[in-house]
């Protein structure tokens, strides 16, 4: 549901306060107090908040950053919404319409006659706690930033591809092998193919300067997701670990100084410029790139609970001292 997760499941969403009335004793059917006994025995850390008449918000554990269910009692049945249902098969019309199921809460509400079936569904929820969240948000996110340092490498790939394709394809080998043989032979190139090499490397120095300095500065640099989700003291970031096969690496530090100076940097001039005046990459209007820099992209306040998502085009040497902070 993404954007709608705080406000149909979030502590302080304005239907999940809790019920108090000094006039008035609020109305709790056996059948709930029946299921919320289940469901504390099999979570001890579970916390109910009674929201109304015949009506309980559960949250199952302490890392929860919502509500995991929200469950009514009406009539001769469990109406159970959880933060994790996604439905394929709709409810019929005569369901919603007997127990007053709003149609923009269809997709992720079930309907139950039996007290097992209403205890297996809130027991199935996947919470949505700061590690789902972030794994959600990642998949939506890693994709692009990696794109946005591709594009600048991309002119400069084509640069180079369109500068020594001026030699043509069987002088470049016989250039290869010539300086190849050299080396092991400890002798000079020959002079024809070493002029050539050097008019070649020359126009590309040239024509590289004439992009830009900020395309030539992408030559070599890495991709460090940064991540901040609300409530969260900790700043997580993403990164894949070269010195592990490629392995995909998330970690945290509690405090965004500890990160190395060129990160804190880059992050200062991304959230100095602002999106809007940054580069878009493709055709994509959510996500944009400051190209050396770093990325921001919108997209990520699709997703509740995640403040900021960025990544910054960092040099080998600060990924090493990035590699080095504590895990997590």
């Amino acid at each position: 549901m993404r954007n709608k997760i705080e406000t149909i499941f979030g502590f302080d969403a304005s239907l999940n306060r809790e019920m108090e009335d000094s006039y008035y004793s609020p109305q709790m059917a056996d059948e709930l107090a029946v299921l919320q006994k289940r469901v504390k025995k099999s979570h001890p850390f579970a916390k109910f908040r009674h929201t109304a008449d015949d009506a309980l918000a559960i949250q199952l554990t302490p890392q929860s950053m919502c509500f995991d269910a929200k469950v009514l009692w009406d009539k001769d049945a469990y109406i159970v919404m959880t933060v994790s249902t996604h439905r394929e098969r709709e409810l019929p019309y005569a369901d919603l319409d007997r127990y007053g199921i709003a149609y923009s809460d269809r997709s992720f509400t079930s309907l139950t006659k039996t007290l097992a079936r209403a205890t297996k569904l809130i027991k199935d929820t996947k919470s949505a706690t700061g590690e789902r969240v972030l794994e959600k948000v990642m998949q939506g996110t890693v994709t692009p930033f990696g794109r946005g340092l591709q594009q600048a490498q991309e002119k400069l790939d084509t640069l180079q591809r369109d500068v020594f394709s001026s030699m043509g394809h069987a002088k470049n080998k016989e250039a290869l092998l010539e300086y190849s043989l050299a080396a092991m032979e400890q002798r000079p190139v020959r002079a024809d193919i070493r002029h050539q090499i050097e008019d070649c490397t020359n126009k590309y120095l040239e024509s590289k300067r004439d992009l830009g300095d900020s395309i030539a500065a992408c030559d070599g640099l890495q991709t460090l997701s940064i991540y901040k989700l609300k409530n969260v003291d900790k700043v997580f970031f993403h990164y894949r670990d070269t010195t592990a096969g490629e392995m995909q690496r998330v970690k945290h530090v509690d405090d965004v100084n500890k990160l190395p100076q060129e990160v804190l940097a880059k992050l200062s001039v991304l959230q100095a410029t602002g999106i809007d005046a940054m580069e878009s990459i493709g055709y994509s209007y959510d996500t944009k790139v400051l190209t050396s820099i770093g990325c921001v992209t919108r997209d990520a306040s699709d997703y509740d609970f995640v403040e900021d998502a960025m990544c910054v085009y960092i040099s080998p040497e600060t990924m090493v001292e990035v590699e080095a902070l504590v895990g997590y």
